[in-house]
């Protein structure tokens, strides 16, 4: 395919392009043309104002395409602002033939550029407006086209461009004018009239779902939320999330702690106004035999698996009361590019939690771990910027504005998800904190404190937070994490390598030190899965579960879950 690239920042217009209006606001009517330049090696091409042909204004840009080989065409300039806050990119263009097409071509990184392509938008003959939708199309890194983003989700857009395919190859001139943004600021979104009502009758405990499809143009972040009256006239206004497979359709999960008659609406708030739904109301009934969930923390780690129901049916049948998995690229892998969440890991962990809340199997979801920054996950990591995301090194995961920002989100998809189910018992936002990259230790505990107080904001259901540690921390780092107060308990690895009597010693006086609850969550006689192969029937592991229980409350978690516990049944 052949075609021409425009690219263009224009910083004189940066004021224009964050004024708060619904109406689109003009960032470039073309009159002079000034600052738009061909980028070497494109097409032979050449730019021009011309009075010839126009939609606004006096003048618009004209693109003379002679015939040859694939190369660019730019323009650029520095921006003072970005384009996040759009929400739309509308441009007029004339086409002298049916047959060609126009891409968006978007430039972002304050140190380093990148290039987003949208997918191309074919041309008529004559004039139309052309409309791009930043915070609902997918853009691909131009680099790499198998990085995909959407534009609202990067920060720092310093850069507009146009693609012009040409497939004929053959010499036109094409011409741009009226180039206008539109912000986030609908007038009266609207809810629609497919609701989802919860069931007439549910029970202490169950997850309730309510939901609606909603319009609201132009809005990245929906505002939806469902405010529910308990029997006892307490409120409670939970926010809805996407499921992500359904078009304008959100959701909202609740979860009934007493007896009674509830009621609820949904509301949506926004600049240009607030919709609710009317009232409806549901009964809940008391549970026949509550469950609890992790209160011993008896069970396993299960962190990756095909299939976790074995698992989850062998902890229940055996009086265990607790899994720890992992959202994890080789196992639920949750964010496979920046802000972007695959409904189809998202309904699996839908299912795992639904399956351990019947079973009364609590889980600790661990949000992110060391092997995601080492040198083979770095690579696939949708925080590196080689796949779209703000980090330059993996360190940059604690330190990176962006980057915590972005994981910010993920934690508060997952609380607005799954924060409803009664299995959801802890989450953790780091399974071995101290072994991902960071500047220093200090990084480390300011990030924690930022995630698990956010986490603390966004539980309206008070769960616990845990941390994980790969060793045993230092004195200076045990007194900081005493500080964490959002921080109900720490969990420490042992895989072999050292002395069992030793590790429990300090183990215990780890946890005076903290002030919090301690416990092994992952335990194993080393960290391959050989090492535990001289142990066939479990007799050195029973020693350690009991050994572990004694120091701290309740057993280590043990680590070999499919090569050894599941395989030799030693549940």
């Amino acid at each position: 395919m052949k075609h021409v690239r425009l690219l263009a920042v224009a910083a004189v217009f940066a004021g224009a392009l964050h004024a708060q209006a619904a109406s689109p606001v003009l960032i470039d009517s073309f009159d002079t043309g000034e600052g738009w330049k061909v980028l070497p090696g494109s097409d032979p091409a050449a730019l021009f104002v011309s009075s010839r042909l126009r939609i606004q204004g006096s003048k618009s840009l004209g693109v003379r395409i002679a015939p040859g080989t694939v190369r660019e065409v730019s323009l650029f300039r520095e921006f003072s602002s970005d384009l996040s806050g759009e929400v739309k990119l509308s441009v007029a263009v004339y086409s002298p033939e049916d047959g060609l097409s126009i891409s968006l071509l978007l430039a972002a990184g304050a140190v380093e550029e990148r290039r987003f392509i949208s997918r191309a938008a074919d041309l008529a003959a004559g004039w139309q407006r052309v409309d791009f939708q930043l915070n609902r199309e997918i853009f691909s890194l131009l680099e790499r086209p198998g990085v995909r983003v959407r534009p609202s989700d990067l920060n720092n857009l310093r850069g507009i461009g146009f693609v012009f395919h040409n497939p004929r190859g053959v010499r036109v001139e094409v011409f741009l004018d009226a180039l206008a943004v539109l912000r986030s600021l609908p007038l009266r979104p609207a809810l629609l009239a497919q609701e989802k009502p919860p069931p007439e009758l549910a029970v202490v405990g169950d997850v309730v779902e309510v939901g609606a499809r909603v319009v609201s143009p132009g809005l990245p972040e929906l505002p939806l939320q469902a405010v529910f009256r308990a029997p006892s006239g307490v409120i409670e206004r939970l926010p809805a999330f996407s499921p992500g497979d359904e078009d304008g359709w959100w959701v909202v999960r609740f979860r009934p702690r007493i007896p009674g008659e509830y009621s609820y609406h949904l509301v949506v708030e926004s600049a240009g106004g607030v919709v609710t739904t009317q009232e409806r109301r549901f009964s809940v009934k008391e549970a026949a035999a509550p469950k609890a969930y992790s209160e011993r923390l008896i069970g396993l780690n299960v962190a990756w698996a095909a299939d976790y129901s074995p698992y989850l049916r062998a902890l229940a049948s055996n009086g265990a009361d607790t899994v720890r998995i992992w959202l994890s690229p080789w196992g639920l892998n949750l964010e496979e590019s920046p802000g972007v969440y695959s409904p189809a890991v998202a309904r699996r962990i839908d299912g795992i939690l639904a399956e351990a809340s019947r079973l009364g199997i609590g889980v600790i979801l661990t949000l992110v771990t060391s092997g995601e920054f080492t040198a083979g996950g770095w690579s696939a990591n949708p925080y590196n910027r080689l796949n779209g995301g703000p980090c330059f090194s993996p360190a940059e995961f604690f330190t990176n504005e962006e980057a915590v920002a972005l994981f910010e989100r993920r934690t508060a998809y997952c609380m607005r998800r799954w924060g409803a189910y009664p299995s959801l018992a802890a989450i953790e936002p780091a399974g071995d904190l101290d072994a991902i990259p960071a500047p220093d230790d200090a990084a480390r505990i300011f990030w924690l404190r930022r995630i698990s107080s956010f986490i603390e904001r966004e539980d309206v259901y008070r769960r616990r937070v845990f941390v994980g540690l790969g060793a045993l921390p230092s004195a200076d780092f045990a007194a900081e994490l005493a500080s964490v107060r959002a921080v109900d308990a720490v969990g420490v690895h042992f895989l072999g390598g050292e002395d069992p009597m030793s590790f429990l010693v300090q183990t215990a006086a780890l946890a005076a030190s903290v002030g919090k609850r301690v416990f092994i969550e992952e335990y194993g006689g080393a960290w391959r899965s050989s090492g535990d192969a001289s142990d066939p029937d479990g007799l050195a592991l029973k020693a350690g579960l009991w050994a572990g229980a004694a120091v701290c409350g309740s057993p280590p978690l043990p680590w070999w879950w499919d090569s050894h516990i599941m395989s030799r049944k030693l549940f």
